[in-house]
């Protein structure tokens, strides 16, 4: 374990930092976002919440006050989740305990009413994804934790991410294609999933749902990458090139900021997006 950058007690694995430039957004008053015209500005490097191991797979609360990544362990991944009061409050960051059983958790997906959490965990079973429920956006523990049920024919999925509402799936899977898969309702199983594009992984969706942010299947291509359509029923256009380095890509249900993963630590990308 590194040492910690913050006065904790050393052995609780609770650490501290900031987002800075973060305004912090009514959850009653969102709705889905439409700036993929808008290019986002430079990294700004987040400092390690724990010296060491590398930080991973961020996924930003649409107010900002809630941040959940994955922490590369000696074995395996685990699922952090960090809480501050307000957007000049440190974070409070504490593993998340979602699966007590599981070997591995990683890559958090939130919606943007903060009720449901995905991610994927590993376990003797093999590799599964489950949602965890909770009543308001800040409760935790979750309420109910489901195992997500209707994609049983990828036996690998690599990367998660959720459309704005729930209702729709982005994730990598098999040799690095770039899957959308729907339900009805929230509580409904995935239908069939649709193939997108390929020789990618880590999507994740803009909450318009017309961007989406990735990178290159293992690497293939150093960067992060783009593309975007005018309508959620086009194909996405052609790629191009955000970041000449970057990966684990994850855009706030505001569409306004960009999580990425620089090294061994988080960085953020704004963008001025219309209220």
């Amino acid at each position: 374990m590194g040492r910690m950058r913050c006065a904790v007690l050393a052995l609780s694995l609770v650490g501290c930092n900031q987002i800075y430039g973060l305004d912090p957004t009514q959850l009653d008053d969102l709705e889905p976002p439409a700036c993929s015209t808008v290019r986002f500005g430079p990294p700004r490097a987040i400092p390690q919440f724990v010296d060491g191991p590398a930080e991973l797979d961020p996924q930003l609360s649409a107010d900002g006050n809630e941040l959940w990544f994955t922490r590369a362990e000696v074995e395996g991944f685990t699922i952090f989740r960090g809480m501050r009061e307000s957007a000049d409050a440190p974070y409070t960051v504490t593993p998340a305990g979602l699966l007590a059983t599981a070997t591995s958790t990683f890559d958090a997906a939130l919606t943007a009413d903060g009720r449901r959490l995905m991610f994927l965990a590993d376990d003797t079973g093999g590799r599964r994804l489950y949602e965890a429920v909770r009543a308001t956006p800040t409760t935790f523990p979750f309420d109910r934790l489901l195992m997500v049920s209707g994609l049983g024919q990828f036996q690998l999925i690599q990367s998660i991410d959720l459309s704005w509402d729930g209702l729709r799936l982005y994730f990598g899977a098999n040799e690095g294609q770039i899957y959308v898969a729907e339900r009805a309702t929230r509580d409904a199983p995935f239908g069939d999933a649709t193939m997108l594009f390929d020789a990618a992984w880590f999507p994740t969706v803009s909450g318009d749902e017309l961007e989406v942010f990735y990178n290159r299947f293992m690497g293939a291509t150093p960067g992060m990458f783009r593309r975007a359509r005018a309508d959620r029923s086009d194909a996405f256009g052609p790629e191009e090139l955000v970041l000449d380095d970057g990966s684990d890509p994850d855009i706030s249900p505001t569409s306004s900021v960009l999580v990425v993963v620089l090294g061994n630590g988080l960085s953020i990308l704004d963008r001025p997006c219309p209220k």
